[in-house]
């Protein structure tokens, strides 16, 4: 996610995720220059991502839409878009504060 000062982010960040067949082994933030090391980086406005994580907005759409940038491979998330679909909807159950509201 890009620095957003207004609302508390001074910095770029990224959130790392360690998927491992269908698990998710680790999840942590770290900067962008770490995200950006990742096989696959999904990189949005915040305004993005809260619609993701509302349900408003479908990863592969978003990226289909340019709303999402893919760093990695689209053929591999396409062959695994169940799995992404998932992990968005796991994540939708995780109660989020979000720092604009």
């Amino acid at each position: 996610m890009p620095e957003h000062p207004e609302i508390g982010v001074a910095s770029a960040v990224g959130i790392w995720l360690d998927l491992d067949r269908g698990a998710c082994r680790e999840a942590k933030v770290v900067t962008a220059d770490d995200a950006r090391a990742a096989a696959f980086v999904l990189t949005a406005e915040y305004r993005y991502w809260k619609q993701i994580i509302r349900k408003q907005l479908g990863p592969i759409a978003g990226i289909m839409q340019r709303k999402v940038a893919l760093q990695g491979s689209l053929p591999i998330v396409v062959r695994f878009i169940r799995s992404a679909e998932a992990l968005v909807e796991a994540a939708t159950t995780v109660p989020t504060r979000f720092l604009d509201e």
